[in-house]
């Protein structure tokens, strides 16, 4: 009897199960979801750096990930930019307003608005289904199969990861980066072969273009790698050696690899200024006559003897940019932030299964910390510690503007908790029903919620965004990824009009909705829309969320009645009076 083929085994058809169905709804909300706060600021980089070498728009971040959410637009759309001498378009250039430029890229070159942004989006779903694939890889490394498919479900079907998955945003790419960087670490650590060695080379200098935080990761994995290497030259029972010099010579690798590949993503050239538009001498992006102490005594060596690529140097100057940014939690607004921020967060944004399984995912590492090999320990450490100091700097510098930002802890989380649960189920049968069960589980609980999963809020935060404004805001409930699904209500109610009060980068005309009246003054993106007027009582007024108190600030009792519609963290109110009365 021949053997079955190699794909029919069962833990190969789970995965391949899994990946189709997630990648279903992750591409079905890319189309129907608008474009959310920060998209259009990423989109127009990618698209500025391809069309032009031009790095000045949001240069608070590395542009690997960028460029690459454009490319398919870029080639299959042939989408291709050209900036005149005058006309809207070179203001908005010469403004270098990141996200009005990314606005105007998405909404004003060509028709296809809606193909344009989903195309945008591909690179971002298929990132995320890589993570789900390392989460499968590190349970597998962790315990076995069981372990990989249990952390492959609980990661790829947590709702805010499926939903941040089709986002052109950093947050997803961040936790994907660290995560491979791990695994690469540990298969050099525990097999230094070429091929190995030069996958982690590789892979920490890719992450270094992606985001900051990223870069962070790969020097505490080597931080992580020296700390141990006494204990590898000690105890070689259950490890291949590895030498000091060997050793150092992976870190001199390592070292011009990640200067060479910040070099390389800026196209070799240190200054970053455009020619394209202004007939005169360009301006550089960066203001030297800014930094401070003690980030000012690393910047300006790097700057004046140009060790790194200005663009590089942006990156680093942009750290603390966000500070006197008003944030929100539990009903109080403040500057300064909350260093319990993400434990609320977390506690309102997370489902009960994962919580419940988090103590477990502890209780567990911890007992492999203390009773485990020197290869579990030092595999744990790898593992582990680049994504703890990640969460503990961002606890630190209280950046409170969306759980989303330390969406790279259900990482280990979901990886340990899988880890767990194969270690601690001694039964083959039990464990696999566990497994499958937890997995079904949270994959009922996206299909429920599709497509609105990024905006997710367990019982405790309120169980919708419309009730969770009252304990979070920003991100968290509202980041405008829900004009379309608001505009087709109105349409449905047979209106072609309608009072706007929105917060996001939407525009209702891509969506059919041709004539709207901005409620709100000093809304940045009216681009080719009348100024801001008050409602008018004979149409549907569309509201989003986080946009509620200023609607009631400036129009006071304007929302006492109940919507008509809540379109997930976008509301609709009827009409207050028929037409012609």
């Amino acid at each position: 009897m021949k053997n079955p083929p190699s794909w029919l085994p069962p833990h190969r058809l789970a995965i391949v199960g899994m990946a189709l169905l997630w990648l279903a709804m992750a591409l079905h909300g890319a189309w129907v979801k608008s474009p959310v706060m920060d998209e259009p600021a990423h989109i127009g980089d990618g698209f500025a750096i391809l069309d032009f070498g031009d790095y000045r728009f949001n240069p608070e971040h590395p542009p690997l990930f960028k460029v690459l959410s454009a490319l398919p637009a870029w080639v299959f759309l042939d989408t291709r930019f050209t900036v005149g001498p005058e006309g809207p378009e070179t203001r908005v250039w010469r403004a270098r307003d990141s996200s009005l430029w990314g606005y105007t890229v998405i909404y004003f070159h060509g028709a296809k608005h809606r193909l344009r942004l989903f195309m945008c989006r591909i690179v971002p779903v298929l990132t995320g289904l890589l993570g789900g694939l390392l989460a499968y890889a590190w349970g597998r490394e962790l315990k076995g199969r069981t372990a990989g498919l249990a952390a492959m479900g609980l990661l790829m079907f947590y709702p805010e990861y499926l939903g941040h998955s089709r986002f052109v945003t950093l947050d997803v790419p961040t936790l994907v980066a660290v995560a491979g960087m791990t695994l690469a670490a540990w298969k050099t650590w525990q097999r230094p072969t070429n091929r190995n060695v030069a996958v982690f080379v590789v892979a920490c200098a890719a992450g270094s273009l992606i985001k900051l935080p990223v870069t962070v990761a790969a020097i505490v994995l080597w931080g992580c790698m020296a700390l141990f290497l006494p204990l590898r030259l000690r105890d070689r029972e259950d490890m291949a050696g590895i030498s000091v010099r060997r050793f150092a010579a992976l870190t001199a690798v390592l070292f011009a690899a990640g200067v060479f590949a910040q070099w390389a993503g800026a196209g070799f050239r240190f200054l970053y200024e455009t020619g394209i538009v202004v007939p005169h001498e360009p301006r550089p992006f960066m203001r030297e006559d800014i930094w401070r102490p003690p980030l000012g005594w690393i910047l300006t060596p790097l700057s004046q003897y140009r060790l790194l690529p200005q663009a590089t140097i942006a990156v680093i100057a942009h750290v603390g940019t966000v500070e006197g940014r008003p944030v929100f939690l539990l009903g109080e607004d403040s500057f300064s932030g909350w260093y319990h921020y993400f434990a609320v967060t977390t506690a309102l944004k997370t489902p009960f299964w994962h919580l419940l399984l988090l103590p477990v995912a502890l209780a567990w590492a911890g007992w492999r910390l203390a009773k485990g090999t020197a290869t579990e320990r030092t595999r744990l450490v790898l593992f582990a510690a680049p994504f703890l100091v990640l969460l503990a700097l961002t606890v630190v510098t209280r950046l409170n503007i969306g759980h989303r930002h330390i969406l790279f802890v259900y990482f280990p989380w979901t990886v340990l908790a899988g880890a767990a649960i194969a270690d601690v189920l001694r039964a083959q049968r039990v464990r696999h029903i566990a497994t499958a069960a937890i997995a079904l589980l949270c994959a009922l609980q996206c299909l429920w919620l599709h497509p609105h999963h990024a905006t997710y809020m367990n019982a405790i935060g309120g169980g919708s965004p419309l009730a969770g404004r009252t304990r979070l805001r920003d991100s968290n409930v509202d980041w405008g990824q829900d004009l379309g699904y608001a505009v087709e209500t109105v349409i449905d109610m047979g209106y072609l009009e309608a009072n706007l009060a929105y917060f996001g980068m939407g525009r209702p005309e891509a969506y059919g909705l041709d004539d709207v009246r901005l409620m709100l003054p000093n809304y940045p993106w009216t681009i080719r829309f009348k100024d801001h007027e008050p409602p008018d009582p004979t149409l549907p007024t569309i509201v989003s969320v986080n946009a509620i108190h200023a609607v009631d600030q400036y129009f006071p009792g304007g929302l006492d009645e109940e919507p008509a519609f809540v379109c997930n963290s976008v509301i609709v109110y009827a009409p207050k009076y028929a037409r012609g009365r």
